[in-house]
């Protein structure tokens, strides 16, 4: 059986050895279905995160790695296997590649079946920055390279901002997904 191998994206990307990623623990893609989900937008927890510097963005990537797959609780257990969101996006436009395509996200908890139906998609910005142009030109890139790929890796046409406690997607994005400016992914042969 051939593995599928997605195109390379039409936006810029960082890819893991680029980022520093530190390989993840493996964990099988079970129950992987976005064709039937879209896309999960998060933040940062924090009030005001976003770095100014694009190298600061890497240090941010790198530590959010760190800090998912940190141990915790009594037994020692990674509390995950890797960084937990597919993408994370700067906000100068740059995507970063988290777990990709082919693996299964953890960052969909709030949201049922989140995390066997959805991308998780990550702004570096924090519940009171407000998205740059860059940082939403580059999600709508990934989103519609998202809904662009073949069969059940295919993002579905649905966009769900998670209301959780961290307070994410923070009252900027949210804004900008109910005003259309971050757009819905868009299979081949929907309307929107």
């Amino acid at each position: 059986m051939a593995i599928y191998e997605p195109e390379s994206p039409p936006f810029e990307m960082v890819e893991r050895s680029d980022w520093g990623a530190v390989a993840p623990d493996p964990h099988p893609p079970s129950s992987w279905m976005p064709v039937n989900g879209g896309v999960v937008i998060h933040c940062l927890g924090q009030d005001r995160v976003a770095p100014a510097a694009h190298s600061g963005c890497f240090t941010l990537v790198r530590g959010l790695q760190k800090a998912d797959m940190s141990v915790a609780g009594v037994e020692k257990l990674p509390a995950e296997p890797d960084i937990s969101h597919s993408y994370l996006v700067c906000v100068h436009g740059v995507v970063f590649e988290g777990r990709g395509v082919l693996v299964r996200p953890f960052a969909n908890e709030p949201i049922p079946g989140g995390n066997m139906r959805y991308y998780a998609v990550c702004a570096l910005i924090g519940v009171q920055d407000s998205p740059t142009d860059a940082l939403i030109d580059a999600m709508n890139s990934l989103n519609t390279y998202l809904a662009g790929l073949e069969g059940h890796f295919a993002a579905g046409a649905e966009l769900v901002p998670p209301g959780s406690a961290s307070g994410s997607p923070g009252d900027g994005l949210r804004q900008a997904v109910e005003s259309g400016s971050i757009v819905l992914p868009q299979r081949s042969g929907e309307e929107n």
